[in-house]
């Protein structure tokens, strides 16, 4: 590419360029900006084919289609370029680097000889970066003070001059039948070069699709990067020494990257055929050695800390385990508590009592979450008020839960030996619901201990004890003696089954807003609920009989009257 008048191309100033820059003491920049810097030495070497096709030697007989394709891919680029100067003053880093001399070289044939200056308005801080770049030391003497394009036009098509030092190249016989005679059309006001008109020698070539322009710039680009397979000897005997030097060096610079990536591609494919290295296999060998000695001493703790006999202070003159660990560091304390009466009230202190009575559960399951919430609030206001001094008495039991253990006793022996209350009779039926409440009572209790509740255990109480039920005997009955208590017809929640009234809390409500098939306990069978169901009343005379919708068909037989409305049809 001429830059000058002189003959210097684009080749031989970026060699020079290159030498001087190099020998500037430039700011170091550091190794992750250098991709970057790479990137935009190559995005200024793809810009070189595009702008061949314009500022080459002998491009004045380069067909139409190929300058609108680089023209377009040019525009494109500088638009690239001008938006990440906008907020730079170099390409890579706060100093100038190669890649800035690199683009600025390339630019400065088109910014002298082809774009305008309405063009230029358009690339403020392009033109800004450039100006930058052509006053400092290593480009000041190249391309330095050099005037650019004063055309008002965008885009002008700058007459050319062959280059003194190269002969004309020979052309091909298929080149010469449709580039002959062929004139650069001229720009218009914009920039944008005219449509062709018809000329002697054939067809005009009319213009083409965006798809087909970016084509035409990629064959373009082949053919400006060098000869193809096909050129004539003489060709390459005529072609411009700096320009296949520099080709020379693009091509070994590829080849030495194919190979470094087939190295890398083949030293990855041994390591996976090899297997895991020699030094992750030792690392996991010495993480499973650790891991195993972790869990032997952990296991020693614990056993050790177990084996404490029932009541007596743990041994704690060992090293502890790193991590915490609940079951070696809640092991015995709970026993050794217990066993010294810290739970137990100190009946000496001066302070007045302190009791609660814990919130019996009822011994139909196990102890849930809020069981655990409650238990550990209580816990900490007591273990509180004891440390103050206080007679702290807390009292543990559990609640037979009346009916509702009874029904779950119920279900139990119905499900394993298919039998009712009335086939077992009262005594062996209270057998059965005592067996019940000891199993899962004892188990309510163990979770309590897990839990390290401070209750005093010597004065555990179950709701259906002796003296229990003696106390709510001899309450019921002064109550009913002094009157509070009294028998009375009241409708009330009847279980057909337990044949006895049920209380509103122990009563499932189920809204339903149309014919539905629930489970009622003593029936085999679903009960069909919500629909109308028509009674008829027979008259005493026999004259007839008087017919009732009722959702509850059930009541229909304690009825003993019927009410009509005499303007009722």
């Amino acid at each position: 590419m001429v830059l000058q008048g002189d003959g210097e191309s684009l080749a031989s100033l970026q060699i020079k360029v290159t030498s001087k820059i190099a020998a500037v003491d430039l700011q170091s920049l550091p190794k992750h900006s250098q991709s970057r810097v790479d990137s935009w030495i190559d995005f200024a070497r793809l810009l070189e084919a595009p702008l061949a096709s314009w500022l080459q030697p002998g491009s004045a007989q380069a067909q139409q289609y190929s300058q609108a394709a680089a023209k377009a891919r040019v525009t494109h680029d500088l638009k690239v370029l001008q938006h990440h100067l906008t907020m730079a003053t170099f390409l890579v880093g706060d100093s100038m680097t190669i890649a800035d001399s690199q683009l600025a070289t390339t630019l400065a044939g088109p910014l002298m000889h082809l774009i305008g200056r309405k063009q230029q308005e358009q690339l403020p801080s392009v033109i800004r970066w450039f100006t930058t770049c052509t006053r400092h030391p290593a480009l000041a003497p190249f391309v330095g003070g050099f005037t650019m394009c004063q055309d008002s036009i965008g885009w002008k098509a700058p007459v050319r001059s062959q280059h003194p030092s190269t002969p004309p190249k020979q052309q091909r016989p298929a080149d010469l039948s449709t580039q002959q005679d062929q004139e650069m059309q001229p720009a218009d006001e914009d920039g944008d070069v005219d449509s062709p008109t018809a000329s002697a020698n054939g067809p005009a070539v009319q213009p083409v699709s965006a798809e087909k322009a970016q084509k035409a710039s990629k064959a373009e680009a082949k053919q400006a990067a060098g000869a193809s397979d096909g050129d004539q000897a003489g060709a390459s005997a005529s072609e411009d020494p700096d320009k296949k030097a520099k080709k020379d060096a693009k091509a070994a610079e590829k080849a030495a990257k194919k190979a470094k990536a087939a190295a890398k591609e083949a030293e990855r494919k041994a390591q996976k055929d090899a297997g895991p290295s020699e030094k992750k296999k030792k690392a996991k060998d010495e993480a499973d050695a650790k891991k195993a000695q972790d869990a032997a001493e952990l296991k020693e703790l614990i056993d050790r800390a177990r084996a404490t006999p029932k009541g007596q202070k743990k041994d704690i003159t060992s090293n502890m385990f790193k991590g915490y660990c609940p079951p070696a560091v809640e092991a015995a304390w709970y026993d050794w508590w217990e066993q010294s009466g810290f739970f137990k009230p100190e009946l000496d202190s001066d302070k007045p009592p302190f009791v609660i009575v814990i919130p019996p559960p009822n011994v139909t399951g196990s102890l849930h979450l809020g069981h655990a919430l409650t238990n550990a609030i209580q816990d900490t206001v007591v273990r509180w008020r004891r440390m103050s001094g206080y007679k702290v008495l807390w009292l543990p039991g559990t609640d037979h839960a009346g009916i509702a253990t009874q029904t779950v006793v119920e279900k139990d022996l119905a499900k394993r030996k298919g039998l009712t209350r009335h086939d077992l009779g009262r005594e062996a039926f209270l057998e059965q619901v005592f067996a019940w409440v000891k199993t899962y009572g004892g188990k309510i209790f163990g979770q309590m201990r897990r839990m390290g509740i401070s209750v005093d255990w010597d004065r555990l109480a179950f709701t259906m004890d002796d003296n229990l039920v003696a106390a709510v005997q001899e309450a019921f009955v002064r109550l009913f003696q002094e009157g509070l208590i009294y028998r009375e017809n009241r409708l009330v929640n009847w279980c057909c089954t337990l044949h006895t009234a049920v209380s509103d809390i122990e009563v499932d409500h189920l809204e339903v807003k149309g014919r539905t098939l629930v489970s009622v306990p003593g029936y085999t069978q679903q009960v069909e609920v919500g629909v109308l169901t028509s009674f008829a009343y027979p008259l005493e005379d026999g004259s007839g009989e008087i017919v009732v919708a009722t959702t509850r068909p059930e009541t229909m037989l304690g009825d003993t009257a019927v009410a009509v409305h005499p303007d009722d049809d």
